[in-house]
């Protein structure tokens, strides 16, 4: 270990130690591993689920990590309480590349939607293509609530609403009556039929299918192309345009897993 006493022997001596010392933690520092982590799940105010990333360190995390081919690249798999997990690929999520430095955050809004109460999981590198140096943070889930009605998705607080009180009032429409004879009161309006909270969700995909983001459509054909090579084929395609987004489905050949 290098001190600096030792530098009393002579300059010479002393600016070798130093450089010595310095390309030891250099070299440390690249064989680092990196170290992906989903740190929060929240639902935004349209019941979109929200995923925070961060890559902990020590070290970078790799360019294979964004490679489009799902056999290599990092791959996020969101599951709305026991539906079908919906995956996104880091080459869809971080097209810049923000989550390859140490201690760089990614905030992602997904096309999952909450509608009610719901457990939300998610992981990171759901197919261990990165090596990392904890394997153990790469999934969270968190129990969210939101209400989806039509025209708007809005959240609503997380206390009960309060406990009906015993003496019901008669249903709107239909008069009171003192002996329960309802033959001389008027027929009232048929209620009108619930409306079905929207729920429009892009990110709905079946078997053998992989969805990815893109940035803009430039991106999303430039990834057609790559995946073209790999016997994957484009089975539809939608743009997002309030969230910036390209979401293309790409159809996996049968022999991939």
């Amino acid at each position: 270990m290098w001190r600096p006493t030792e530098c009393l022997r002579g300059l010479a001596a002393c600016l070798v130690l130093l450089s010595g010392s310095l390309s030891s933690a250099t070299a440390a520092v690249r064989g680092a591993l990196p170290d992906l982590s989903v740190e929060e799940i929240a639902v935004n105010a349209r019941c979109q689920v929200v995923v925070r990333l961060k890559n902990r360190g020590p070290g970078v995390l790799p360019d294979s990590a964004w490679a489009v081919d799902p056999r290599r690249g990092v791959v996020l798999k969101i599951r709305n309480g026991t539906d079908r997990p919906r995956s996104a690929m880091l080459h869809g999520i971080d097209p810049q590349k923000r989550l390859q430095r140490t201690g760089a955050q990614l905030t992602w809004v997904s096309g999952v939607l909450v509608d009610g109460r719901v457990t939300i999981r998610a992981e990171i590198d759901a197919g261990n293509r990165a090596r990392e140096i904890n394997e153990r943070n790469n999934v969270r889930e968190q129990t969210l609530r939101c209400v989806a009605t039509p025209g708007n998705r809005t959240r609503v607080p997380t206390t009960p609403p309060p406990s009906p009180s015993p003496a019901s009032p008669p249903a709107p429409g239909v008069p009171p009556t003192q002996d329960g004879n309802l033959l001389d009161t008027a027929v009232p309006d048929a209620p009108s039929a619930p409306q079905r909270p929207v729920t429009d969700n892009p990110a709905e995909y079946e078997p053998g299918e992989l969805l990815v983001f893109s940035p803009d459509m430039s991106a999303a054909r430039a990834l057609a192309r790559e995946a073209g090579v790999l016997g994957m084929r484009v089975k539809r395609r939608r743009v997002l345009r309030g969230l910036g987004q390209v979401i293309t489905v790409l159809g996996l050949p049968a022999d991939m897993p």
